[in-house]
């Protein structure tokens, strides 16, 4: 089950990813040919995804380690309903079941885990599309809803980089916000 789902993060953080690089690509590079359409001269940021492999299985083990109150002999358990459910494309609802199965905790919090961890790895790895495709930075944005907590709301429109960032959208616990890629050209000199 962990595999489906963790797929399905892989596959919609790609697709994301990809978009977000293809459309800047688009207007930086696009020439018009004599009929006014514009030729698209993209760049395939995600190709070579097997080097996401090991860096999903780590950061699994990585988030599963920060879950507080699940024994120790679990976790290992925990770790692979995870991944499997990941790359597998499964629900939250899905893996929550599955780690309330196994874990014996309660529904309530299998569904935050599940939830917490997936919004953890998906930064992750947007993270590391980013930087494979040369986007160093990213600009913070929230929900900005009834939920949202005033130290995420304090970050909205900021722009980091993702060397120095000291927490990445989606990490804490429960976050819903995302990074947008700041291109280098969308620098200001005084951002770098």
């Amino acid at each position: 089950m962990v595999e489906r789902f963790m797929s399905a993060i892989n596959t919609s953080n790609r697709a994301n990813v990809s978009s977000q690089i293809q459309a800047h690509e688009l207007v930086k590079h696009a020439t018009l040919l004599p009929s006014g359409k514009p030729v698209i001269m993209a760049i395939n940021p995600v190709a070579g995804d097997a080097q996401l492999d090991g860096y999903v299985k780590g950061k699994i083990a990585e988030n599963v380690s920060y879950i507080k109150g699940i024994r120790d002999d679990y976790a290992t358990k925990i770790e692979q309903i995870i991944y499997r459910g990941v790359t597998k494309g499964q629900s939250y609802g899905e893996m929550a079941e599955a780690i309330r199965h196994q874990g014996k905790v309660s529904r309530n919090r299998a569904a935050f885990i599940a939830r917490d961890q997936s919004g953890t790895i998906y930064s992750q790895m947007t993270r590391t599309r980013h930087q494979a495709a040369g986007i160093n930075h990213f600009q913070w944005r929230g929900m900005m809803d009834e939920r949202e907590r005033a130290s995420h709301v304090a970050r909205e429109g900021i722009i980091y980089n993702y060397d120095t960032a000291d927490l990445l959208p989606g990490e804490d616990y429960g976050c819903r916000c995302t990074g947008d890629p700041v291109f280098d050209d969308e620098l200001d000199d005084s951002e770098e």
